[in-house]
């Protein structure tokens, strides 16, 4: 099973969507290998969660569980990978035009699938045409569809410290590293409105 597969297999589903993250994640890889440390492990930050977000877990090993996928919601088809020892990373960015490359109908059809807005000739429509779109994506030369940009990474967190605190507000226990004082209250994220 190759790359692209194993990326369906995990995902469900072959969209344009998932083909960006897919391109993204691949363009990335080869762009930092050269700065890696033997055995260490990238760290990703994606800025928008959808279907491009599984392909990147799969191709870097990037997860939520294992703390190395991070989320900055931007809304931006944009994806930064890089190895901590460093602090080098990078950034590829979907240029604009190449979702709407198929046009507004198709962008508002897309819509409606992602939404379960979609009818049963709806969906067949949709995935009929995107497949020239996702196609574009998978095989166009990487210049042609993305821009990359060498930044510097943020620091990862130190280590994960497993004390908790007892909401004042909503009475729930979390872990302390996210407290607010409010008012003299210690509240959860939730509850101080940062949420």
């Amino acid at each position: 099973m190759d790359d692209w597969q194993k990326v369906i297999a995990f995902h469900g589903h072959a969209c344009c969507i998932l083909a960006i993250g897919y391109r993204a994640a691949k363009l990335a890889l080869s762009l930092i290998r050269e700065t890696s440390d033997e055995g260490e492990q990238p760290v990703a930050l994606v800025e928008t969660v959808d279907c491009s977000t599984d392909a990147v877990q799969v191709l870097t090993g990037c997860t939520f569980g294992g703390r190395r996928l991070k989320v900055k919601e931007t809304g931006k088809y944009a994806f930064t990978l890089g190895y901590p020892s460093t602090a080098g990373a990078v950034r590829v960015v979907l240029k604009p035009g190449v979702l709407s490359r198929s046009g507004e109908a198709f962008l508002k059809l897309m819509e409606k699938v992602a939404n379960g807005e979609a009818g049963v000739e709806e969906k067949e429509q949709f995935y009929n045409q995107q497949e020239y779109l996702m196609q574009y994506i998978l095989n166009a030369p990487a210049e042609e569809i993305f821009d990359t940009q060498k930044v510097k990474l943020s620091p990862v967190p130190a280590g994960f410290k497993f004390q908790f605190t007892c909401c004042d507000n909503c009475r729930e226990e979390f872990l302390s590293a996210y407290a607010y004082r409010v008012y003299g209250k210690v509240l959860c994220p939730t509850c101080a409105g940062m949420l």
